[in-house]
């Protein structure tokens, strides 16, 4: 994002973003305050979340969604009006929540220590994704499109599906620490940065299924 908005001074950090265009970004800061920023020089708190917003994501300039610290799940078309989605089921909230990521207006993920939960409907019902038996906790999915993402986990390990969470294939890149970053510029030129509580190395990609460390020090 390239923003004109002077956030300084006294701007708490950010925690999460969401940046649907080039003039709009929305941002979650460490004091769960709830901020759209827009060219040239908007900054806009959104009272309704004042000390309650966790995580964002929105897909275009209107439409978004919102993790409450609380585990409530959120919707907006328009920026202003805010009204609550469906829950995640069976006794599961979103109150533990470490990532919100919406593909399209309908297609979105939420992820938790406990697992990953898909919405095909724009969040009205959530339902949690079968990813198979693994030793290690999910912490981020990162989505291509629709259909295509990557799940990031604790223990070196990386997920990718093409069929919107239907199956997976699991890649162990070999270590214990936790994978942390992932960009994509298409399906075949990925990288990964391994951290947990510190710098571990970096790893590219330019085939799904191999995974070469680029930086050293991954252990």
């Amino acid at each position: 994002l390239s923003c004109d908005a002077d956030l300084s001074p006294g701007m708490p950090p950010i925690t999460d973003i969401s940046t649907p265009t080039a003039e709009d970004a929305w941002i979650v800061t460490n004091l769960n305050e709830l901020i759209h920023l827009k060219k040239p020089k908007q900054v806009r708190k959104i009272p309704a979340f004042d000390g309650r917003a966790k995580l964002v994501s929105f897909t275009n300039k209107s439409s978004g969604w919102v993790v409450d610290t609380g585990g409530k799940v959120w919707h907006t078309t328009d920026g202003d009006e805010w009204f609550e989605t469906g829950d995640l089921g069976n006794g599961y909230t979103a109150e533990h929540a470490t990532n919100l990521a919406f593909a399209t207006d309908k297609i979105g993920w939420i992820t938790t220590p406990f697992g990953l939960w898909q919405t095909i409907d724009g969040g009205g019902k959530w339902t949690k994704v079968d990813f198979g038996s693994i030793d290690a906790q999910p912490v981020d999915f990162v989505p291509v499109d629709g259909e295509t993402g990557w799940l990031l986990f604790t223990n070196a390990k990386l997920g990718r599906t093409i069929d919107r969470g239907n199956t997976w294939s699991i890649f162990d890149l070999g270590g214990t620490f936790t994978i942390r970053g992932f960009y994509s510029n298409g399906h075949l030129n990925n990288w990964v940065g391994a951290a947990d509580g510190r710098p571990l190395g970096l790893f590219h990609s330019d085939s799904p299924g191999e995974w070469k460390q680029v930086l050293p020090e991954a252990n």
